[in-house]
């Protein structure tokens, strides 16, 4: 049977490193009970396990080859390549920036928002959830899928590198601050938006 691994802070801010030695056999989640800024290490490779944390402050760090699913998990800092993030429906997750390796993926199984780092391979949105997907200052590669679906970039962040695909549903584009934004990337979008501070923008 599979068990769930209970991470029972002694104070807000504590910082858990979880050895595994390559081994998830028998353990399915890991939990923490604390309500602030909890940091969660994995020094090794794991498969098929849910990480919920409090989404106060609470971070968590992958090792290469991982795959995870991920549930009120404020920030996650991939490793050096090849690992597999599910995103579970109503989380806000930020990844942080020029974390992610090559192979990098990120599933959002249910509507969530991500803000995405640079260096991520794919970023795929739910089958049918209304999804918040913001673009990084590097080049995204972006999946909408099924449901009315949101992709935001600050000013100058949507470039001629990235990819952005919509999907079934009413997907909408919005520069949320000035800059030039290039839109020969961008496929079934149905509307761009632009916000009060993206006056005077340009586009390509």
């Amino acid at each position: 049977n599979a068990d769930t691994l209970l991470l029972t802070a002694a104070a807000d801010g504590d910082n858990f490193t979880i050895v595994t030695n390559g081994a998830t056999t028998g353990i399915s989640a890991i939990n923490a009970t604390a309500d602030y800024n909890i940091g969660v290490t994995l020094s090794d490779s794991v498969s098929g396990v849910t990480v919920t944390l409090s989404g106060n402050g609470d971070s968590l760090s992958l090792t290469s080859g991982s795959s995870v699913t991920v549930s009120d998990v404020e920030t996650v800092t991939t490793s050096t390549g090849n690992e597999t993030v599910h995103v579970a429906t109503g989380s806000v997750t930020t990844f942080s920036a020029d974390a992610g390796g090559a192979g990098d993926k990120v599933y959002l199984d249910g509507a969530a928002k991500v803000t995405l780092g640079t260096g991520l391979e794919l970023v795929t949105g739910s089958a049918s959830g209304t999804d918040t997907i913001v673009g990084s200052s590097g080049s995204d590669n972006i999946v909408g899928n099924g449901g009315d679906d949101l992709f935001q970039f600050a000013g100058g962040r949507l470039t001629a590198a990235d990819t952005v695909t919509g999907g079934s549903g009413t997907d909408t584009v919005q520069i949320t601050s000035c800059g030039a934004a290039t839109l020969s990337g961008v496929t079934n979008a149905d509307t761009l938006l632009l916000t009060a501070s993206a006056d005077n923008q340009g586009f390509t």
